[in-house]
């Protein structure tokens, strides 16, 4: 009897220990099994998560910069005869304070843009990222003039019979002496506006406008050569408002002997300007002619260093290098350098609006002058005696004195950079010392001097 309980509570047992490992394997593959879809429900999610169709998109490429033009200017005022005591130059004169000279590099086989700069270890510098284009007026049409031109005065080969009439008023680029560049004689001019909403506008400075250029002076009396279309407002084709901008005032700064950066907004060195002459609409022809003014500064000084004016047409043989020196910053607020525009001659010429006919007379001839940006890479933003090397070509620079061999030769007033144009260089247009001279002469401004 005993022995029949003892097999009994033996067979008991070993039933709960077969139903506690039975239980304890049944735990162990749920476990495995809820893993499974555990990972299984993971991947899915990840997938979708990784999946391209829900990633944020990538950034477009910026467009191209687009061309804006504006429209004609809406107010004209006419030219005043004012003198000053100018007086415009021949090759022979030579009037500027010493100061340090271009120089031509060396061991070159064809002409090259001069470049007088510190000496800096070469270096690969990126190209900068073009700006919009330039909101200086826009040409239509340019004429080729070298070929209407008479011959030079570079000494006749021919008999005296034979020899064609020469032009005193053009002289070759070869006769002409090397001058030196004083950086002093270089200005930055500021003009604002303001529309007639101005003094009842709780935001009054949305009804002011500027607008910057360069200049340069030519008389001891602080007189200075800018582009005409500085001081006319051009309004925006696309403000369709009513606005009529009139001009407020003229400002110039003049640049020291150490190329101190300058901002003309609040600045203590901008000083007050006078306007002196402005062409006539017919002369300006929406600056495709006469694209001049003659403003004078308050500087308080009757002996500033200056440029005298150069009163000849010059030929100047394909790929001659020309210099262009100013401030073409836009912005008035930020902090400008004087920057160095190295170029190369390309042909005279004129706008088909000028006026001009293909001889020599007073109406806007142009000497046409062309960059390569990818030669000056290495140099970009090098500051050298005249100016950092300017990266591309822009606004502030309508204006600029042009000098050849360190004569002024002209100021510029139209131009683009090389992302804009077609030959893929900087092309700017140069108006002639020749026009400027004859203009002022005309108005009775300057005395002639031949």
């Amino acid at each position: 009897m005993v022995l029949y309980h003892w097999a009994l509570s033996g067979a008991s047992a070993a039933r709960q220990n077969v139903k506690m490992c039975y239980d304890e394997r049944i735990f162990f593959v749920m476990k495995i099994i809820s893993l499974i879809i555990t990972i299984i429900a993971l991947s899915l999610i990840g997938g979708v998560l990784l999946s391209p169709h829900v990633l944020p998109p990538l950034p477009e490429a910026p467009s191209a910069p687009r061309e804006i033009s504006p429209p004609p200017p809406e107010e004209t005022i006419q030219g005043v005869a004012t003198s000053s005591g100018l007086t415009a130059t021949s090759t022979e004169e030579t009037r500027l304070p010493p100061q340090a000279t271009e120089t031509k590099r060396q061991g070159e086989s064809s002409p090259q843009p001069s470049k007088s700069k510190l000496q800096v270890p070469p270096r690969v510098v990126p190209l900068p990222v073009a700006p919009p284009p330039l909101a200086v007026p826009k040409p239509s049409s340019v004429q080729d003039f070298e070929t209407a031109l008479p011959p030079a005065q570079e000494g006749a080969t021919t008999t005296p019979a034979e020899a064609p009439k020469q032009d005193p008023r053009i002289v070759s680029a070869e006769s002409l002496s090397a001058r030196p560049i004083d950086i002093r004689t270089i200005v930055l001019v500021r003009c604002s506006f303001k529309s007639q909403y101005f003094a009842q506008s709780r935001q009054p400075w949305n009804e002011t406008s500027h607008l910057v250029g360069s200049g340069i002076l030519v008389s001891p009396n602080g007189d200075i050569i800018t582009a005409a279309h500085i001081l006319r407002f051009k309004k925006d084709p696309a403000d369709l408002s009513d606005r009529i901008w009139s001009r407020e005032s003229c400002g110039v700064v003049q640049t020291d002997a150490t190329q101190s950066i300058l901002a003309s907004d609040g600045s203590p060195r901008l000083k007050q300007a006078t306007i002196l002459f402005e062409p006539s609409e017919d002369e300006y022809r929406d600056s495709e002619a006469l694209d001049i003014a003659l403003v004078r500064g308050e500087f308080g000084d009757s002996s500033l260093p200056y440029v005298p004016l150069f009163a000849q047409f010059i030929k100047f043989p394909k790929a001659t290098p020309i210099l262009v020196i100013g401030y073409p910053g836009k912005d008035i607020a930020v902090p400008q350098e004087l920057e160095r525009f190295d170029t190369s001659f390309s042909h005279s010429g004129y706008y088909s609006e000028s006026g001009c006919d293909g001889t020599l007379k007073l109406c806007g001839l142009r000497y046409f002058v062309s960059r390569d940006p990818s030669t000056y890479e290495q140099d970009f933003w090098e500051k050298t005696e005249f100016g950092v090397v300017t990266p591309y070509f822009r606004k502030g620079f309508s204006g600029a004195p042009a000098f050849y061999n360190g004569n002024l030769i002209g100021i510029l007033t139209h131009g683009a950079n090389a992302n804009t144009t077609e030959s893929k260089k900087d092309e700017a247009a140069i108006l002639t010392s020749f026009d400027i001279a004859e203009v002022l002469i005309k108005h009775g401004i300057v005395g002639a001097s031949r």
